[in-house]
């Protein structure tokens, strides 16, 4: 499993140089630290807001001033993704962040999580803790351990939230956790209330005050406006950073920017859906199609970029294969655009300090792929399969049998699964393979017999034994008629 983690998910996001620095909410996130020894005041910092009120920027800009404070305080990461709703992927990934702070935290659990699939929760989150507060006992003067999870809202398995909770409850001091999400995560948090262990900065924290919003639409984005024009445009948006983030880029260039922000209204829906086309609308041709062509992507590089936007469209039919070589000539150049949409503040967020790895503001992702399905909506499998190859080659199969998933085209997520099963099986991930068998209808899955032979296989393991029968049935039937054409 460890091979099929991706180590962006686990950098701290750099801190851009055109953010507003926000004093008032770093004293806040640091109130969280005991003042008379070197452990924590809370276990849990929870940062809770809808999208587009800078809480990634918020986080993030708090560790690099923790970064370069002298008490050298260890600091880890992680993204967390839809294809994170997995017990085992999901610790996997906690413990490899942890790993960043000592190699000796779970390094007794990893193998447990890769060879069994019957986790239990207790025993092993209890190593876990105890893994962590070993290293709290050799900790040199000053040193804490901060742990940020980012899109927590994305985490819908119960048995994850569950397992968090005990963590959280049994943390030693000398760690914190951050939770960023757009829903309160599904833990009890009044009980940490009680305890004084929790400390949370939420959507009206978040928002731009009018001096924020001054410095920002001025110094930043060096706009020149009135101070009566900042105090219409934070009013209208509610201090929403995005809706300001917009606003700016639909003022650039603008002659009369007072009667534009007069003109300004309605909720932030509207707002959103108006300001972005008015962006969107500056943009060459061969921009927008990039910007529309990759907004399918959870997180992307230069190179996934090229595979999705290549000129030619891959036939469906002959996408089955997972060695089809996608089209090797772009239609854009896409290290060229993602610099100039860095350089222009297109709501482009790098993840790691090389520029090799993005994401799109979320705001403006789901924006985009709004219009993507009202304009292009016969492409967006052909997007989902090309996405899917270039995930295949780089050996990250679980990414390419979801992005297959999303394509539409199932033949080809049961061809991939059908090429790892049996190692998903002797490697017990049974919980894949039956999440996935799962998704596949059954005239597909009749198709491919090693996969129902494994099915079976890792359904007798789960005790599902009443689908045993009828899922073996399957690969006899294909494996009679082979016969029979022979």
């Amino acid at each position: 499993m460890l091979n099929s983690l991706l180590s962006t998910k686990m950098i701290i996001p750099p801190v851009s140089q055109k953010v507003v620095r926000r004093p008032r909410l770093i004293e806040r996130m640091n109130s969280g630290f005991r003042g008379d020894d070197d452990n924590f005041a809370c276990k849990l910092t929870l940062v809770s807001a809808p999208a587009g009120y800078g809480k990634t920027t918020l986080v993030a800009g708090w560790l690099a001033e923790l970064a370069a404070d002298d008490s050298a305080h260890n600091l880890t990461w992680l993204s967390l993704g839809a294809t994170d709703n997995d017990f085992a992927r999901f610790f996997s990934y906690l413990i490899v962040a942890l790993q960043q702070i000592d190699t000796a935290i779970g390094a007794e659990i990893q193998p447990i999580l890769e060879s069994d699939t019957d986790h239990p929760v207790e025993p092993l989150i209890t190593a876990l803790v105890n893994d962590i507060d070993a290293w709290g006992g050799t900790r040199r003067p000053g040193q804490r351990c901060v742990l940020v999870l980012d899109d927590y809202y994305l985490i819908t398995e119960f048995s994850i939230h569950t397992a968090l909770d005990f963590l959280i409850d049994h943390l030693p001091p000398c760690m914190q956790m951050v939770i960023m999400t757009r829903v309160d995560p599904p833990i009890p948090l009044g009980r940490l209330r009680v305890q004084q262990a929790l400390l949370e900065i939420r959507e009206v924290d978040l928002k731009f005050t009018v001096d924020e919003a001054t410095a920002f639409l001025n110094r930043l984005m060096e706009l020149d406006l009135s101070a009566e024009d900042i105090k219409t445009l934070e009013a209208r948006t509610e201090g929403w950073i995005a809706g300001l983030q917009l606003a700016a880029l639909t003022l650039h260039d603008q002659g009369d920017k007072h009667d534009l922000i007069a003109a300004f209204s309605g909720s932030h829906r509207h707002l959103i859906d108006y300001l972005a086309h008015e962006v969107m609308s500056r943009q060459t041709e061969e921009v927008q199609s990039f910007l529309l062509r990759t907004s399918i992507l959870e997180r992307f590089s230069a190179s996934l970029c090229d595979a999705v936007t290549s000129v030619g469209t891959i036939p469906v039919r002959e996408a089955v294969s997972p060695g089809h070589p996608a089209s090797t000539s772009p239609m854009l150049q896409s290290r060229e655009i993602l610099d100039q949409l860095e350089v222009a503040n297109m709501f482009l967020i790098a993840l790691d300090d090389n520029r090799q790895w993005y994401r799109y503001h979320h705001l403006f992702a789901d924006f985009l792929e709004q219009r993507l399905r009202e304009t292009q909506p016969e492409i967006i499998p052909d997007l989902f399969i090309r996405a899917s190859q270039w995930y295949e080659a780089q050996g990250l199969v679980d990414e390419a049998i979801e992005y297959a998933f999303k394509s539409g085209f199932v033949p080809r997520a049961a061809k991939l699964l059908d090429a790892c099963v049996e190692a998903l099986v002797f490697n017990a991930e049974l919980d894949k393979v039956l999440r996935w068998a799962k998704r596949l209808p059954e005239d597909v899955r009749a198709r491919f017999p090693r996969l129902c032979i494994y099915h079976a296989w890792a359904l007798q393991f789960e005790y599902q034994l009443d689908l045993v029968e009828p899922t073996l049935a399957l690969a006899e039937a294909h494996l009679a008629d082979s016969a029979l054409l022979s």
